[in-house]
């Protein structure tokens, strides 16, 4: 199951890379998120403090009483949220968390169900490794931190695409959860 969780994750990780690099942008950007800089280091010594202390330094704990498969089906379901999401997109993605001067408010497949799909599934993929590993360092150094980081990014995001569309967004933040779809999240907040 180990090697299923790795193989689904590099092919997401291949994904990404292999559509992302080397593509120009469709446009230029009209905004742009100005704590992108803040968030990605923040995430990068996230990820740095978890190799330092997980595998280097061998320490983690048990945490999970769910057997491994259920892990590896979250994480697989987690990749493939994200996938579809990014292939949903198509030129509106970037790394940059940007509107592009040609963006398109994007409300229907995945983006029905949470408004951004593409950071519940970096989630249910911790979520699934932490299961799939019995590893509660992975859910307090990873899940936890980037829980936080996603909601930082999106309230950041959500900023820019309410500058950008109005009202439209707005209406659409009252039938879909940020992060969880709204049916599961109860009441929303904007």
């Amino acid at each position: 199951m180990r090697i299923l969780f790795w193989c689904a994750t590099l092919a997401g990780l291949v994904h990404f890379a292999a559509s992302s690099l080397g593509r120009p942008g469709s446009s230029a950007y009209a905004a742009r998120c100005r704590p992108v800089r803040a968030i990605r280091l923040a995430e990068t010594l996230i990820v740095l403090l978890y190799v330092a202390v997980v595998p280097l330094a061998g320490w983690d704990f048990p945490f999970s009483p769910l057997p491994a498969a259920i892990g590896l089906a979250l994480a697989v379901a987690g990749v493939a949220l994200c996938v579809w999401a990014k292939v949903h997109l198509k030129t509106n993605f970037t790394v940059t968390l940007g509107i592009k001067q040609d963006h398109a408010l994007i409300t229907s497949g995945p983006y029905a169900l949470v408004r951004h799909p593409m950071y519940t599934g970096f989630l249910l993929q911790f979520l699934g490794g932490a299961v799939l590993y019995d590893s509660g360092a992975t859910l307090l150094l990873l899940f936890l931190p980037f829980a936080v980081f996603f909601c930082w990014q999106s309230a950041a995001e959500e900023k820019l695409l309410v500058d950008r569309f109005g009202d439209a967004y707005r209406r659409y933040r009252l039938t879909t959860g940020r992060l969880l779809p709204k049916f599961l999240k109860g009441e929303s907040r904007g």
